[in-house]
């Protein structure tokens, strides 16, 4: 039992409630998260460590073309306990999986002191398959020895949704630091004491993360505070924690604690084609709805049919012209900066062209005033949305239309048209996918870019805007540039990343004033003062 004199202190405050550990089931390999509310949200997502990964078999492995995982090294020498703690107990592991699944419900007494230690304290930001070592130092705070059986030492990436714990996708725990004893262990007062841990941060999570998108499988970024702009209160964090377990006849107790944020930035390589997209759900819709009416029902489904041209035709002075911007299977990018003041790469320009040609007459507009920002898009569910959001469904080449006007209200009017007929049965799955997609909520936050610079290239025909733009200028849109957080470099844009519960993008936005008025289906005459247009253009942040 835990060796510390019974105080009043305990008891007063009501914190030493005896809560029984709830009975889980325990899998040979992996451990549930209890944190879920729906059986649907359920993910095996333990790593003990990566001796574990080739007996997990991974659907996507052709697709996203996995490499094969990283050994764990030796412990550094250095990094080894100042006082020896006894080696794992193999009866004990069962209860001690059990007791994984619910660390976070146990009752901290805090009476030893704890602390983590990174091997490399400076080190700003990991990367997928780097090593994130160091040891977590203990020490006893009181006058008498302090009694334990199990230490845990956890690597840990979760979802925080308004304020609110969400969802843990990755949690690894270092085998090697893990103790578990029949007998308890005894910390002496005041006496310090290391445990050391090794880490290999994974490229992937485990395929049961998400069962459609392959991408869902890739590390989210860390996504935390202002400096990254975590908007609507959506964050990504990583963390190294430990636990320390006592316990006596009747329940479990911690009697010690400790967690410390790492910051993870993965690298992403180019992703690959996916199938469980918005044109699938729609395709899907549209064979459950052929069957009652198929004309009125292809009609109606023409609401949800989403404008991917990159190109632009109107008439100019009695011209057809059209407008070209980079086609969004190759979009424009820009190199992840991290959030450090004065870091070289926040000199780096953003690059693009817009090339205007004749298609019928001689007349092509010039670019009488050019503004531009980078709108940083993101997303969010409550209820996770294994579907992959495509940059038609956030913007149109050439419109102010967002998703509300694309995605949610089309939807909304779909399904609403659909459930007027009482004979129509659509699937639970086609339903509750169209509802999901409804019912994120998106914010579209603006950073708007000062410097735009613009050189002209003539030929017969056409004519080639080449732009440049200075992400040093960059700040966040209607706020105290004087601030260093509303400038760039006081805060970093985060690599794009899509997940089931949250997603971010980025879009190039620009706003062009033309010499001259136009009009998109006449040749004249044109409208007095109809000289703008908007141009939205993917951005991605590559490492």
């Amino acid at each position: 039992m835990l060796l510390i004199p019974e105080t009043p202190a305990y008891h007063s405050d009501g914190l030493r409630s005896k809560r029984p550990i709830p009975s889980v089931v325990v899998s040979e390999v992996a451990s549930e998260d209890i944190h879920y509310e729906n059986a649907e949200d359920m993910k095996w997502n333990i790593l003990p460590s990566y001796s574990l990964y080739k007996s997990i078999i991974h659907k996507g492995l052709k697709l996203v073309n996995i490499p094969p995982p990283p050994p764990y090294d030796a412990t550094p020498p250095y990094l080894n306990p100042l006082n020896t703690l006894h080696a794992t107990d193999s009866q004990s592991s069962l209860e001690s999986v059990t007791i994984l699944n619910n660390l976070e419900t146990i009752h901290n007494l805090n009476v030893v002191e704890m602390s983590v230690h990174l091997s490399e304290p400076t080190k700003f930001e990991y990367r997928p398959h780097e090593t994130i070592s160091g040891y977590i130092s203990l020490k006893n705070k009181k006058k008498f020895p302090v009694s334990f059986t199990m230490i845990y030492i956890l690597f840990e990436g979760g979802i925080h949704l308004d304020g609110k714990f969400q969802k843990k996708f990755l949690s690894m725990i270092d085998m090697k630091s893990f103790l578990s004893n029949t007998d308890e262990t005894i910390l002496a007062p005041q006496k310090p004491y290391r445990r050391s841990f090794h880490f290999k941060i994974p490229e992937y999570l485990l395929d049961s993360s998400c069962e459609q998108v392959n991408q869902h499988l890739s590390l989210p970024p860390s996504l935390n505070g202002e400096r990254d702009l975590a908007l609507m209160n959506g964050t990504v964090k990583y963390t190294i924690s430990s636990h320390l377990i006592s316990h006596n006849a009747k329940e479990y107790l911690k009697v010690g604690y400790v967690e410390q944020p790492v910051r993870v930035i993965p690298i992403y390589e180019s992703a690959p084609s996916e199938t469980f997209n918005f044109e699938f759900i729609v395709e899907k819709l549209r064979k459950e709805l052929i069957w009652y009416n198929k004309l009125r029902f292809d009609q109606l489904l023409k609401l949800l049919e989403l404008q991917k041209s990159t190109c632009l035709k109107f008439y100019y002075r009695k011209s057809q012209v059209k407008l070209e911007i980079p086609n969004r299977n190759e979009p424009v990018s820009i190199k992840y900066v991290p959030p450090i003041p004065n870091h070289p790469d926040i000199l780096q320009p953003i690059r693009t062209t817009l090339t205007f040609s004749v298609v019928k007459g001689t007349s092509l507009p010039r670019i009488k005033a050019i503004s531009a920002e980078i709108i940083a898009v993101t997303l969010k569910s409550q209820a996770k949305v294994p579907i992959i959001i495509s940059d038609e469904m956030i913007f149109e080449s050439f419109s102010n239309k967002t998703y509300s006007d694309l995605v949610e209200k089309p939807m909304r009017k779909v399904l609403g048209e659909i459930m007027k007929f009482s004979a129509i049965q659509l699937t639970p799955e086609m339903s509750i996918a169209m509802r999901k997609l409804y019912n994120m909520s998106v914010k579209y936050a603006p950073l708007t870019i000062d410097d735009v610079k613009m050189n002209t290239t003539d030929s017969e025909q056409s004519r080639t805007y080449g732009i440049s733009l200075n992400l040093k200028s960059m700040h966040i849109k209607k706020l105290d540039r004087a601030i260093i957080l509303n400038k760039f470099g006081g805060f970093c844009l985060a690599p794009n990343f899509q997940h089931c519960n949250l997603i971010r993008k980025y879009y190039l936005k620009l706003k062009l004033e033309l010499d001259s008025s136009y009009d998109l289906t006449t040749e004249g005459p044109h409208i007095v003062g109809n000289n703008i247009i908007n141009v939205n253009i993917p951005l991605t942040i590559r490492q």
